[in-house]
């Protein structure tokens, strides 16, 4: 029998995993993952991910003898863009965010920073973006998500309970910034596909005649080695040589394996990891 699928050899290569990462005020091309972070733009731990939603209304414009929609009759009246993330580490700046206009107070009070919120929005308190980052399969770069203008409009709903950790959901809200009113206030960074593969100048290495194997990497974008992994194990600098659009594995090395089928992976720093061609060791 017939099976019908979508599944296909590139669905492996497409798929969005895990829960990533919340980021306040991150930007792209300036930032990376760990810079933000030790910049403290990282929202904080969470506990059952978030969501990012991007929602047009449509509205279908009637017209006497069309009796139902019809192709060019429909209009977009708003966008309603948000982005959700379930916070399980409460810091105090996430108090303070999360109340959309919070105010904390560090001085009047010795044991106490206060955390207080106001009955108004200033423009101050709108978020440059609010930035989720999570990891594509099939490649190392990761999918961005951005909303402009974040403000949270969810305000503080806390529950807890014994044996059982405090979660709070944040709910930003995009907004139009009167300089784009055309434009949607949210992008989605989609990684390029680059495609990193590998030739080895010999597939074969005797411990008898020791030379080294050098793989010569090709790739569709700018991607760079930046390590070497046999198996699980990761090589050390002094069992390779990182060169221009090169990897060279040391003779030295290469004498240390058991005898057979060595299989290395080059680590790339863009689009996919290289399951490198076979190595023979022999005596």
């Amino acid at each position: 029998m017939t099976t019908y699928s979508g599944y296909t050899s590139a669905t492996a290569k497409s798929l969005l995993l895990d829960a990533g990462a919340f980021f306040k005020n991150f930007g792209v091309g300036v930032d990376t993952f760990a810079s933000a972070v030790t910049a403290g733009k990282l929202l904080g731990a969470t506990a059952g991910g978030g969501t990012f939603s991007a929602v047009p209304t449509i509205r279908k414009i009637e017209v006497d003898g069309v009796k139902g929609a019809a192709k060019g009759l429909e209009s977009i009246d708003e966008w309603v863009v948000t982005i959700t993330s379930n916070i399980k580490e409460i810091k105090k700046e996430t108090l303070q965010t999360a109340l959309a206009s919070g105010t904390i107070d560090t001085s009047t009070d010795a044991n106490y920073d206060i955390i207080t919120a106001n009955n108004y929005i200033a423009l101050t308190d709108y978020i440059d973006n609010i930035t989720w980052i999570g990891k594509l399969s099939g490649t190392n770069d990761p999918v961005v998500i951005q909303i402009y203008n974040a403000l949270a409009t969810g305000g503080i709903a806390l529950t807890v309970a014994d044996k059982a950790e405090a979660a709070l959901p944040v709910t930003f809200t995009g907004h139009y910034d009167d300089a784009a009113l055309d434009t949607p206030p949210f992008k989605i960074y989609y990684p390029k596909a680059i495609v990193n593969s590998a030739v080895v100048d010999s597939a074969t290495f005797s411990k008898a005649s020791p030379t080294d194997r050098v793989f010569t990497i090709t790739t569709s974008g700018s991607a760079v080695c930046g390590g070497v992994r046999l198996g699980t194990a990761s090589l050390v600098s002094s069992q390779f040589t990182l060169g221009s659009g090169a990897v060279t594995i040391e003779k030295e090395y290469l004498g240390t394996l058991t005898n057979g089928a060595q299989v290395f992976t080059l680590l790339m720093d863009k689009g996919n990891d290289i399951t490198a061609p076979t190595i023979t060791v022999g005596a």
